[in-house]
Parts: C-alpha cells; sequence; structure tokens
C-alpha cells in the first residue's frame, strides 16, 4: 500500500511539473503525465525467465515476451494453424506471389490430415505461403527451432524464410521428410518483447522444370516454431568446433573408397589439432568434412566475415561450399549416393587451391547468408593423383568488420573490399584464378576495387556467382541487374557470359571490349523480395586451337535497379 501511493504521489508531482505537450529531458509522456520511464517499479533486473521489463507503461510491467504467456511464461507458440487443418481464409496463413498457393485441411496422406499445396505454377513464379509472426527477441528463451514435414516432387529444394533470412532444405523425390533446422539471428524479433517477422515457405530457388512445363510442387503437412532442449544450435556469431579440438557439437566427416577424415593432432595452425582429409598415393575415393555456423546480422560496428586457416596438397583443387545438410542427413555413414547429394547441392564459397603451405582466408560474407544458420563444408575431390592428397582446416572465426560494410542487396556490388577475398567462386582448372584487386588503375572510374577473371588456358572454367535480392517494381518496370565489363583479349580466347538463376533459363554473351561497357541482366519480377542466382562464367569456346598468353575479363560496379523495356515472358 505504501509503495502504491508513492507511485500515485510521484505521478501527480510530475504531471503538476509539466505539460502533456512538453516533458523535460528523461521524461515520457503517458496518459497525459510526464513519468520517469525507470523510476517507481524499475523491473529490468527482477522479470523471470522468457520475461521483459515494459518501459512503455507506468510503473514499468514484467511481461512474457512473445511466443510466451501465463505466469511464470510459458511457451504458447508463434504459428497459427501449424498443421493446416484450416482454410486459408480462416487461418493467418496468406498467399504471396503471383499465382496462390492453397490449404487443403480434409487432405489425409500417410502424414494426417491436413496440407499446403504450392504447385508447379507456384513455384516456378516465385510464390509460396507466408504469415506475420511475433517472433521473442534471441536469448529470451532456449534457441528457437522449426520442424517441418514436407514432400517435394520435380521442384528440387525447398525453403523456408525468415525475412530475408533462407534455409533452404533438400529435396525428397516424392517421399515425406520432416527436417529440424535452427533459427539464426534473422528469425527471432529486433525489440525486448519481440516483433514481426514474415516467415514464408516456398521453392528455394525456380527449378529447371518450369522451362518445360512439368508437373510438380510442394505439399507441407505440418510446420512448427519451438524452443529446443535436445538440438543444440549456434549462437549468432559462433562456429562449432571452431578449433578442431574434436568437441560434441563440431566436424562431421563422410568419406568413400580409401579416403581417410577426422580431427587430426598436428594438422591445424602451428602444429594444433586440425580437421583433415586425406588419400594415399593412387588411391580413389572422396571425402567431404562440415561443421555448422550462425551469421549474425550487421551492426554498427559493420558487415560479418568469415575467417579461416587452411592447408592443401601443392597444385590440387579443394571445394568449399556453404549450404544446409539437414537433420535427417547421416554424414558419418558414407555412401556414394550421400557425397553425390553433397556435391549436388550448397553454393560455392571458393576453389581453393592447395601450395602445401598454410593459407589465412578471409572473406566477406554475402547479404543472403546474414542471420542464418548454415553447415560450411569442405570437401576432397575423387581425382586420381599419383601423389597424396591432404586437406587440412583450423581456426573458423566469423568476425564483423567496416570493410564488408557494401550492401544488404549484393555482395560488395564495387569490389571495395579488397583484397578480401570473393565469396562464390568456382574454377575447374589449375591454369586461371578469380582475383580482388585493390588497384585504382584496373577499376572503373577510379574506385578502390575490382574483380579480375584471370585465365591462360582456352580450356580455363571459371564461375562467380552472387545472389541478388530481386527489386520491387511498379507494373509498368521489370527489375534489371547491371554491371560493367571490359577485356584484356580482344576478342577473349574462351566464352564468356552470364546466366541467370539455378535453371540457367535465361543467358547471354558478357561484353568483352577494351573498354568499360555496361551489361544488363533482366530479372524475374515475380520474385521481387527474394534472393536470385546471377552467375558469370567462363568456359572454352571450340574449337581449341594454338596457345594464349594471360587473359583478364574485369568487373565492376553492380547495381540493382528497374527498366522500362521488360523482355517478353
Amino acid at each position: 500500500m505504501r509503495d502504491a501511493l508513492a507511485i500515485l504521489a510521484l505521478t501527480v508531482a510530475l504531471s503538476s511539473s509539466c505539460t502533456s505537450a512538453r516533458c523535460a529531458e528523461g521524461f515520457v509522456e503517458l496518459s497525459g503525465a510526464c513519468v520517469d520511464p525507470n523510476a517507481a517499479g524499475d523491473c529490468a533486473q527482477a522479470c523471470g525467465e522468457h520475461a521483459f521489463c515494459d518501459a512503455t507503461v507506468f510503473p514499468n510491467a514484467c511481461k512474457c515476451v512473445a511466443g510466451y504467456d501465463g505466469d511464470p511464461c510459458g511457451w504458447v507458440g508463434v504459428i497459427d494453424d501449424p498443421e493446416f487443418t484450416s482454410d486459408i481464409e480462416s487461418s493467418a496463413w496468406e498467399n504471396y506471389g503471383r499465382v496462390g498457393a492453397v490449404i487443403l485441411p480434409d487432405e489425409v496422406s500417410s502424414k494426417g490430415r491436413g496440407e499446403a499445396v504450392l504447385d508447379s505454377s507456384v513455384v516456378c513464379n516465385g510464390g509460396g505461403l507466408a504469415q506475420q509472426v511475433q517472433m521473442p527477441p534471441y536469448g529470451s528463451g532456449a534457441p528457437l527451432i522449426a520442424e517441418i514435414t514436407y514432400r517435394t516432387l520435380g521442384v528440387g529444394d525447398m525453403a523456408i524464410g525468415f525475412d530475408r533470412a533462407w534455409t533452404e532444405l533438400p529435396d525428397t523425390h516424392d517421399e515425406w521428410q520432416s527436417e529440424t533446422v535452427c533459427l539464426g539471428e534473422g528469425a527471432y524479433g529486433l525489440d525486448p518483447g519481440g516483433s514481426q517477422v514474415s516467415v514464408r515457405l516456398a521453392a528455394s530457388e525456380r527449378p529447371s522444370t518450369c522451362l518445360d512445363d512439368e508437373p510438380g510442387g510442394i505439399r507441407v503437412n505440418r510446420f512448427v516454431i519451438r524452443p529446443s532442449a535436445e538440438s543444440r544450435c549456434p549462437a549468432p556469431g559462433e562456429v562449432f568446433d571452431s578449433g578442431a579440438n574434436g568437441g560434441e557439437d563440431g566436424w562431421a566427416f563422410t568419406i568413400e573408397g580409401d579416403a581417410q577424415g577426422g580431427i587430426a593432432p598436428n594438422a591445424g595452425r602451428e602444429a594444433t589439432s586440425g580437421a583433415r582429409l586425406y588419400r594415399d598415393a593412387q588411391a580413389l575415393g572422396r571425402g567431404v568434412m562440415t561443421t555448422r555456423l550462425s551469421v549474425p546480422l550487421p551492426d554498427d560496428e559493420g558487415f560479418p566475415a568469415l575467417a579461416l586457416w587452411w592447408r592443401g596438397s601443392a597444385a590440387e583443387l579443394f571445394d568449399a561450399k556453404i549450404w544446409w545438410r539437414g537433420s535427417a542427413a547421416e554424414l558419418s555413414h558414407a555412401t556414394s549416393e550421400t557425397l553425390d547429394e553433397i556435391e549436388r547441392r550448397g553454393r560455392p564459397v571458393e576453389t581453393l587451391v592447395g601450395t602445401g603451405a598454410g593459407q589465412n582466408y578471409l572473406y566477406c560474407l554475402p547479404p543472403w547468408t546474414h542471420g542464418s544458420v548454415l553447415d560450411l563444408s569442405f570437401a576432397l575431390r575423387g581425382d586420381h593423383s599419383d601423389d597424396p592428397q591432404e586437406l587440412a582446416v583450423d581456426e573458423i572465426e566469423l568476425r564483423t568488420t567496416e570493410a564488408c560494410s557494401s550492401g544488404t542487396e549484393l555482395l560488395d556490388p564495387g569490389f571495395e573490399a579488397a583484397p578480401i577475398r570473393w565469396f562464390g567462386s568456382s574454377l575447374g582448372t589449375l591454369e586461371a584464378a578469380v582475383l580482388m584487386q585493390a588497384d585504382r588503375a584496373l577499376a572503373r572510374d577510379g574506385s578502390e576495387g575490382v574483380l579480375e577473371l584471370k585465365y591462360w588456358t582456352r580450356d580455363a572454367e571459371i564461375s562467380v556467382e552472387t545472389y541478388v535480392l530481386v527489386p520491387e517494381m511498379s507494373d509498368a518496370e521489370c527489375p534489371v541487374a547491371r554491371f560493367y565489363s571490359r577485356s584484356t583479349a580482344l576478342p577473349p580466347s574462351t566464352q564468356v557470359r552470364w546466366l541467370l538463376g539455378r535453371a540457367d533459363e535465361r543467358s547471354d554473351s558478357i561484353q568483352t571490349l577494351g573498354t568499360w561497357e555496361l551489361n544488363e541482366v533482366p530479372l524475374p519480377s515475380s520474385w521481387s523480395g527474394r534472393w536470385y542466382r546471377l552467375r558469370l562464367e567462363v568456359s572454352p569456346l571450340l574449337p581449341l586451337r594454338g596457345t594464349i598468353g594471360d587473359e583478364q575479363i574485369f568487373l565492376d560496379d553492380f547495381s540493382l535497379g528497374t527498366t522500362t523495356d521488360c523482355p517478353v515472358p
């Protein structure tokens, strides 16, 4: 009673000392009175688990964060109709895209009643189902996971999106499959009590079957978000077993044939332990080693970057990829089919060229990774070799650096982060390289950086890819990606072109003149607000005749925009 009277007296005193229109510095207006939000009931230290101190009321009060309710706060969920037992008009699910998905509440399968159905027309046009969800902030309770039971046919991988953070799930080949996904920082609310996040179910990319108008689609039987006590998920900025010491949560090794894999003493930097793949001379077999990381969101200090130490046998190529391997993947029990699936999935980090010595690499992480939990893999190819082959990795770290502060819709569009390495390149031969050059003389308009594709053989194979966030536009406009290019060989001895999407549904030659020339790539307007792949490729131009010296293709100044010169669908 005494506390209540004190609160009342303070409220009256404050309201008499200022007007409702103007409050002194440090005070806020509530119900016509000027009050100190931290006075008379500061609960910031007193709130229990899964609760926060609501400073927008006077006196301050403890409330449950989004997804929790009761006293004490307990999980009640955030997804409306997680099993799709209500029609779309009666639930919080809604269509997005030009062609609508449907909910069939009375559909019965081996997984039970109720399904969401995304047929091929929905998938091909970038559509899906969405729900606006109040998500709690990270750290307000146990880490959250998403559980989904789904089936895909003829459309490749499906995906779950949380605003701009998307997780790819494997193709089930027309079989029902359940997956558990760790939620990254991008899936959580930003405010103390939580905030709204757009949760979406869709195809990960436009599949090649869309070109042939083949039937197929995605069906989802259940989608739920819940706290996880049993699934270990990395915290934002964390890498599982980053020092390759053999921790409980760490590396998974998948090997076949005579390949070997594991945590090995003296294999890491400065002769510490390291994650290692190995194969004897003349032996056959492939291997993949994988760890998990949680990419944080950008902050005031810059954008996230990936650092690692590695060592590979001289003059050998090794593949680094980033992907989501799925909870159902038994990576420790290798089969040729498992490795085939790993090689098919994922997005390239870089083709590593071994020198026999340890190397420290740093990459700016592309914006499509921000706020996501992903798997980082390193592969020993199955190529025959007369010499032993070894790949060792150690000291993987997520950092935040101002050097990577370049954008949220494109990865380093002006290559200003040079000489930090380019994330998303692949090589098919040793006689080629992808270089980030911090050279004003090479760059367009004297800027800080430029991307160089260099090769010295006619059968060179180089690929660099980036995922762009397709811009929104009016009905009279179409989205477009633009970039500049020039070549040192006129004409080049190779084929140089851009390709759009996983299905390579559109392609064209890149301008390869001696001066900087503009290239325009039409993007699918139906995928507005979604990430879409743009790949730039150097490949052999048949017939292969004669020898060549060094040739370079320079790329610079990528941008996104709109145009009224729309392509014919």
